[in-house]
Formats: structure tokens, C-alpha cells, sequence
């Protein structure tokens, strides 16, 4: 028996054509549209499960950030078995066969995130490398194939950012600072784009994300950079400009994350990843802007050498 963690939405081409703009962008109210009674109480409780959620698993979660080395390191390979698998069955790619094959790829990318944890990065790329070319020659139906591969590269490569990043001398400021500009963004975008609505900003991907809800993310990643930096007694107003230029530049990355999510569950016809989280839904819909901002900040520190945010 297959017990399936995403949920499924009917006639998907459908639902994208009816959810598509006649002519051109819609704005949207802001506030949103009136709800009955039972929606309000719905959204109410999705709400409350998404704070106790968060609440329970939050501490854990930064106690490991917080102690590093070889703890974080298992905990970044387990993490990269749960995500592929997750991965794997949103593109339906079910059943004990291709469980088993998800868990293979998983474990290998476990195994690179502990390499990666020693130090040594080309092997654990090469890894990931290895897993991604696998995937992409497994005999699957149609382009599922590729889909496979990608979600290797997917989750495999933020991992190895997330270790990379932890193992710099100021690894851990840096990753607080990464967690607290992705929990700002996904913040400020929800309050801002239920506050003032306006125009979608994807409406065939995300009908309810608009461009005040992105500019609200922005805005408040720049602010608690900038909050960030005053408490670690950064006081050069151009080095606080940078910090928070550089906070508001990593809140796009992370909506973009947000919409690539978004848009491989609509083509797949799923309205979540998983049902791992109460009121988020999977490890996907939680980590998916995570998943690009973490690769950005390590570009940006390696093209940089971190110098604008060396004072964190």
C-alpha cells in the first residue's frame, strides 16, 4: 500500500488557465477578498499550527546551528535525505522502487554533507555532481528523469552552502543573520501583501503573492540587517547601508526560491510538498526560500570575501 504526503489538486491545466490574467496584471484587494465565517476560522487555525510549529521546532533547530561541527553536519545530512525524498514524491515518483532510489540518492548526499563538514568541498560538489548524472539516466517515463536530477542539485547544493557557511570564522553570525533575513522576508511579505494587496506579482505561479508583499520583504530584510549589524556594533553609516542593501538583495533571491516551489507544485497539480509540518505543509514549503538565499550568500561572500559583512 502507497500512502502519498502531497495532496493532489484536480485538472491542474485547468486551474492554470482560469487562474491566468485576461488582460494583463490584476490587482489585488488589499486585505484580501471577504471570507465567510469558516474560512476566517480555517486561516485562524493554519495560523496557530504555523506559530506552535515553529515554536516547538524553532529552538532545536537554532541550538544545532548554534553548536556547529559534527552535530550540525548530521543534522545538514539528514536534512538532505528528508528534502529529496520529498522532492521525489512531488514529482511522483512513488512506490518501494522508487523509494529505495530516493533514499540512495539521499544517502549520498548525506555522505557529501559530511565530507563537506571536513573541509573538503570539491568532493562533496563532486558528489552531488555524481548523484545529479545518476539520476538523469535512470530509466523513468517521460521527463521525470530531469526532474529527479534537478531536485539532487536542488537540495544538494544549498546543504553544502549551509555547511560552508557554518565552518567560516564568523559562520555562525553569518548563519543567524541568513535565518533571521529569511524568517523577515516571509514576514513582511505576508503582512505587507494582506495589508496593502495591489497588483500579483506571478499570478500564473502564485496568485496571492503581489509586488507589495516582494517590496515588504525587501524592506524588512534591509531593516533587521540593519538592526543586526547596530547590535554588533557596526556603526559606519555605509556599512550599514551595505549590510542592509545586501539583506534586501538576498529577500529577493529568497521569493524567487518561494515561486520556484511554487511553480513546480502547480505543474505537478500538489498543494504541498509533504505533511511533515503542522500549518506549513512539507519541509519544502518551509526551506524553499532557504534553499536559494543560503547559495547566494556564499556567492556573495566568496566574490566579496566578506567584506560587507565582516563587521557581523
Amino acid at each position: 500500500m502507497r500512502r502519498r504526503s502531497t495532496r493532489r489538486l484536480p485538472n491542474t491545466n485547468a486551474a492554470n488557465v482560469a487562474m491566468a490574467p485576461s488582460s494583463g496584471p490584476r490587482p489585488s484587494s488589499g486585505g484580501g477578498e471577504a471570507a465567510s465565517p469558516d474560512a476566517r476560522a480555517e486561516r485562524r487555525r493554519t495560523l496557530e499550527l504555523r506559530l506552535l510549529t515553529t515554536l516547538v521546532l524553532g529552538p532545536p533547530v537554532l541550538a544545532l546551528i548554534y553548536l556547529g561541527g559534527d552535530v550540525f553536519h548530521l543534522f545538514a545530512g539528514l536534512l538532505s535525505v528528508l528534502l529529496l525524498n520529498e522532492w521525489r514524491r512531488l514529482v511522483d515518483l512513488t512506490g518501494i522502487t522508487w523509494m529505495a532510489v530516493g533514499l540512495g540518492l539521499g544517502a549520498v548526499l548525506g555522505g557529501a554533507a559530511w565530507i563537506a563538514g571536513t573541509g573538503r568541498y570539491e568532493a562533496a560538489l563532486l558528489m552531488v555532481a555524481v548523484a545529479a548524472l545518476a539520476a538523469a539516466f535512470l530509466k523513468i517515463e517521460g521527463a521525470r528523469r530531469r526532474w529527479l536530477a534537478a531536485g539532487v542539485v536542488y537540495v544538494g547544493l544549498p546543504v553544502l552552502a549551509l555547511i560552508w557557511l557554518r565552518s567560516q570564522p564568523l559562520g555562525l553570525e553569518w548563519t543567524f543573520w541568513l535565518m533571521l533575513v529569511v524568517w523577515a522576508t516571509d514576514i513582511g511579505a505576508f503582512v505587507f501583501g494582506r495589508a496593502i494587496g495591489g497588483f500579483r506579482l506571478a499570478p500564473r505561479i502564485s496568485p496571492n503573492k503581489t509586488w507589495a508583499g516582494l517590496f515588504g520583504g525587501m524592506f524588512s530584510a534591509f531593516v533587521i540587517s540593519v538592526l543586526v549589524a547596530v547590535i554588533a556594533g557596526v556603526r559606519l553609516p555605509q556599512d550599514l547601508v551595505a549590510i542592509g542593501a545586501a539583506g534586501a538583495a538576498l529577500a529577493v533571491v529568497e521569493q524567487i526560491g518561494d515561486l520556484v516551489e511554487s511553480g513546480v507544485k502547480r505543474h505537478f497539480g500538489v498543494k504541498d510538498s509533504g505533511r511533515l509540518l503542522p500549518g506549513h505543509g512539507g519541509l519544502l514549503d518551509r526551506l524553499d526560500g532557504l534553499l536559494f538565499a543560503a547559495p547566494a550568500l556564499a556567492l556573495m561572500l566568496m566574490v566579496t570575501g566578506g567584506l560587507f559583512a565582516e563587521g557581523l
